[in-house]
């Protein structure tokens, strides 16, 4: 059917209609389409329907429909279509298993469910070029697979938004003992959504990206040359990648959290965030619970250039065999820490470094105004913060307390030219040799061939009550120095 200016389509039944163009079943413009079954149709573009310009799709169901572009429905001209009420299932095409929207068109998905779809290539639920595509309100785009790019959503150069309450990109489905739910890139990157030269969206409190899954990289999202913005409540949840970044892996791209989370992730580096020359503003952001237990970067690892700024953050409870918290490598630019917690991390195995934070960067890491580095765990060394190289840890009204490890270091390590300062911190209650192996140097501070200042201009700095087998309070080798300056209270720290 062809249906072209102000035409309407009601309570109709479209199997097995073919055609080489653009809709295998029909070819509307400026229509309203509704309480209609579309089943087993294919064309090139829009294997059950194709939209354009003002075309909206109301009650309708699509499965089984095949495309080369659209399994089931082709999107494209310059003016909004709408889809609302909807089920689009089991459809199939090289880009966009269920929807494809094309160059400068619009679409909005309202209560619909996009879900088994399949692409050869890329957005298994849907593929955007060029377009707008918002997706509102107790939406479910879930268990759409696609073999190289976006199991859920594939977006070039698109602005992507997803809002709402209910509103869900991937989702956890646990019922006789079959596990579904999750978008899945089965051989490449970006489980949830790969985007490229892309703007994206996630914001709402019930808006949430979960169990997604990817071959390489990007669980729950890969971004490149794009933006990723989690707003106002929206969570990333239980991403899982063999590779980099479980929640999130950023490419030249600028990554904003404010309100929202990330949560449960598990990737070999980056199980939170993998960021590659990127940029991230984080507020009152929380990257908790996520693993990358064979690998670096529990919470956040940031590689080569790029500048990232938390305020009023927790990076708390993630794991990894190097850096339970963070990671940073290479040359990573500014990196600020400002009254936020970086707590109860662990690094795991048996030969593990660094619980909370390992800096293995020529760059600067500051944290300010009341940061927290406490509570983290090393299962050999360095329970806090990991600064091997010549980099800089510039601490300001930051307590470094309660840190552990079962070996060495139990506080804060620098080594090889590197160089921390501290002014008005307190340094207490950190344990080396927890394991009580009789090996543990270091219960705070361990400096080889490198240096430390503390700094109390307020009569705030204290290390204390610190404890190992050797060095309680600081051991310093190797041609490294130790310098205070100002009232600094160093008291009741011990070596066995």
């Amino acid at each position: 059917i062809f249906v072209h200016n102000s035409g309407t389509i009601l309570n109709c039944i479209f199997t097995n209609n073919v055609t080489a163009g653009k809709g295998g079943a029909v070819y509307a413009q400026d229509t309203l389409i509704s309480n209609c079954y579309f089943y087993a149709n294919g064309a090139v573009n829009g294997g059950g329907i194709s939209l354009r310009n003002y075309c909206f799709l109301k009650d309708c169901t699509f499965e089984s429909n095949l495309a080369t572009n659209g399994g089931a429905v082709f999107c494209f001209g310059s003016n909004a279509s709408g889809i609302s009420d909807c089920i689009v299932s089991n459809n199939t095409a090289s880009s966009g298993g269920g929807i494809y929207v094309d160059s400068t068109s619009s679409i909005a998905l309202t209560n619909t469910m996009v879900e088994y779809n399949q692409a050869f290539v890329s957005g298994g639920g849907i593929s955007a070029d060029s377009a707008v595509l918002s997706i509102a309100q107790n939406c479910y785009i879930k268990d759409n697979f696609a073999e190289k790019m976006g199991g859920g959503i594939y977006a070039d150069n698109t602005i992507v938004s997803i809002t709402g309450t209910n509103t869900y990109l991937g989702i956890f489905i646990f019922h006789n003992w079959i596990l579904s739910g999750f978008n899945n890139c089965i051989g490449g990157d970006g489980g949830g959504i790969y985007a490229v030269d892309s703007d994206i969206i996630l914001s709402g409190k019930q808006c949430y990206a979960g169990y997604n899954y990817s071959a390489r990289d990007g669980a729950a999202f890969y971004i490149t040359n794009s933006s990723l913005s989690l707003l106002d409540g929206a969570q990333i949840l239980a991403g899982w990648t063999s590779r980099n970044g479980g929640g999130i892996f950023a490419m030249d791209s600028k990554i904003t959290m404010d309100n929202s989370s990330i949560m449960y992730c598990g990737a070999t580096n980056g199980a939170g965030i993998c960021a590659v020359s990127s940029s991230g503003t984080f507020n009152n952001a929380k990257i908790v619970n996520n693993g990358a237990n064979a690998g670096f970067g529990g919470g956040f690892i940031a590689y080569l250039t790029g500048s990232y700024y938390f305020a009023d953050s927790v990076i708390a409870n993630n794991s990894a065999h190097y850096g339970g918290g963070i990671v940073g490598y290479f040359n990573v630019g500014d990196f600020i820490l400002n009254n936020t917690d970086v707590i109860s991390n662990r690094a795991r195995g048996a030969d593990a470094v660094a619980g909370g934070i390992d800096w293995t960067s020529a760059s600067t890491l500051e944290a300010t105004n009341g940061c927290r580095i406490s509570n983290n765990l090393s299962d050999n060394n360095v329970g806090g913060a990991y600064l091997p190289t010549f980099g800089k840890f510039l601490f300001h009204d930051t307590e470094i307390s309660y840190n552990t490890a079962s070996n060495h270091a139990g506080g804060i390590v620098v080594a090889n030219a590197g160089r921390i300062e501290c002014i008005d911190c307190s340094i207490n209650c950190n344990v080396a040799d927890a394991n009580s192996n009789g090996v543990g140097l270091v219960g705070a501070i361990f400096i080889i061939n490198a240096s430390m200042d503390i700094i109390s201009l307020n009569g705030t700095s204290t290390v204390t009550n610190n404890s190992a087998v050797d060095g309680g309070a600081a051991y310093v080798t190797a041609g490294g120095k130790l310098s205070a300056y100002g009232d600094v209270l160093i008291a009741d720290n011990h070596a066995s």
